[in-house]
């Protein structure tokens, strides 16, 4: 999912994403972006104020390298999220039990194969 479908998803009252204008404008320059100066990758996303998130419901996040860190609880509050993603992004640790909150979740990808929760 690009910046783009993210930024037309979102109500953006506080008009936080207005920087986020053109595709090929390097991403880094963003308002809430953070990127890391040596590999100039995007490092975090810094929107706070954003509640539209409880209303996101396809989450995809494969192939981003996440350093081995847990999977944040915070994902187990998008109760609406039906598609999650987490597969090659270098998570460790433990799923969080919170993600069993996450009701209306058919698709999960954690590894190498789909799972339909029906």
């Amino acid at each position: 999912m690009s910046a783009f479908s993210i930024k037309h998803r979102l109500i953006d009252e506080g008009h936080q994403l207005s920087s986020w204008v053109d595709e090929k404008n390097d991403c880094c320059k963003w308002a809430g972006i953070v990127c890391d100066n040596m590999i100039v990758h995007v490092h975090r996303i810094h929107l706070p104020g954003l509640n539209d998130l409880k209303q996101l419901k396809h989450l995809d996040l494969n192939y981003n390298d996440f350093g081995w860190i847990q999977v944040r609880e915070f994902i187990g509050s998008l109760g609406n999220l039906r598609f999650l993603n987490l597969s090659s992004s270098n998570f460790g640790g433990i799923i969080p039990p919170q993600l069993g909150n996450l009701s209306n979740l058919h698709t999960v990808y954690l590894g190498t194969e789909f799972s339909n929760m029906k």
